[in-house]
């Protein structure tokens, strides 16, 4: 369980102590005073990116330098960062990668954002895939760093080459590429069976994820051969798992097809399919991260929400108690935002 959140220098917040006591933190307050930030952050302790931006630059307080996030849990992390580098630590002792700090805190996070996820693009799936295979293997972490480093080698080249040069050092950097990309193409089908397997839902449809590789364990030694004269001429690498892609169904049909309610109702049991297969391999629970989700529920999916999160730490956000049962604000701890200050209430709106 998360007993203390710190942030120093994170967005709106210059300084922010918080201590739950909890399995259930409910923060109530009007858009833009520091809801989403708040999980943000506890979601950078997690995996050290942020679900809404790849400029991280973007989540410093614009009158500092650097930001600082402290969760203390079963050890203390601590995640510092400025526009040029980040620093992790565990019980104050610096990790050497961030590597070794990824995935030690456990959170699963479901936002609006997430939505794209159906209609975003295929880079978008491939990043989900990547963030959430990455919490529980460090071989799968390891094999994408490295795979990441020849792509990049090999597209460098490919650009410099034709098909008249001496292809050499492009079939070597090649070979490197193609052992990289059978372990993430073995890891990431192994890892969509395994949530297949898991799949929970807050609804009554049936729900499936379909992993489309661009090329085949099979055969993928022999379609980089096949295809190198084509890499070269268009100078770019065409296939490999930086090509890859998932496609969502419900009940047997490609989730494009759906209303928005099921599609919002599928991503969140994704996320809960997760959260689920994570507690099972690691007999540990995540931290669940929900924010503004409740208002777009309906009391059935609601009620069923909260049978699946019930031995969960779980954090919530919305723009007011309206949108959230009463039994569940009977249990919770409930923060109020306003002009970058927070105070915490009762159920009855009591300050406490």
């Amino acid at each position: 369980m998360l007993k203390k959140l710190s942030l120093r220098n994170v967005r709106l917040f210059k300084s922010l102590d918080i201590s739950f006591n909890k399995n259930i933190t409910v923060f109530i307050g009007n858009n833009a005073t520091g809801k989403t930030t708040i999980l943000e952050s506890i979601y950078l302790l997690g995996v050290t990116k942020s679900h809404k931006t790849n400029n991280e630059e973007e989540i410093i307080n614009n009158e500092s330098t650097y930001s600082k996030i402290i969760g203390i849990e079963k050890k203390n992390y601590q995640l510092v960062f400025n526009k040029n580098q980040k620093k992790s630590f565990i019980d104050n002792r610096e990790q050497k990668k961030l590597s070794e700090f990824i995935g030690n805190l456990k959170v699963v996070m479901f936002s609006p954002i997430d939505l794209n996820l159906i209609n975003g693009s295929p880079l978008i799936r491939r990043r989900f895939l990547d963030i959430e295979i990455s919490k529980l293997n460090k071989e799968y972490l390891l094999s994408l760093s490295n795979y990441k480093k020849i792509l990049k080698e090999r597209q460098e080249l490919l650009k410099k080459i034709s098909p008249n040069d001496d292809l050499i050092f492009l079939n070597i950097i090649s070979k490197k590429l193609i052992i990289e990309a059978k372990k993430i193409i073995n890891i990431r089908d192994k890892f969509i069976q395994e949530i297949n397997r898991n799949l929970i839902s807050i609804s009554d449809d049936k729900l499936e994820i379909i992993y489309n590789p661009s090329v085949k364990l099979s055969n993928i030694d022999e379609l980089f051969e096949k295809k190198k004269e084509y890499d070269i001429l268009t100078k770019n690498t065409n296939y490999g798992p930086h090509r890859d892609d998932i496609k969502f169904m419900i009940n047997g049909s490609d989730v494009a097809f759906s209303s928005q309610g099921q599609i919002r109702s599928l991503v969140l049991s994704i996320k809960l399919s997760i959260a689920n297969y994570i507690k099972k391999i690691t007999n540990d629970s995540p931290i669940i991260l929900l924010d503004d989700v409740l208002s777009e529920l309906d009391i059935n999916r609601q009620n069923r929400l909260f049978e699946i999160v019930g031995d969960y730490q779980v954090f919530i956000t919305s723009t007011g108690v309206e949108n959230i049962k009463k039994e569940i604000l009977d249990k919770a701890q409930i923060f109020y935002l306003n002009n970058k200050s927070i105070k915490e209430y009762d159920i009855n709106g009591k300050s406490l």
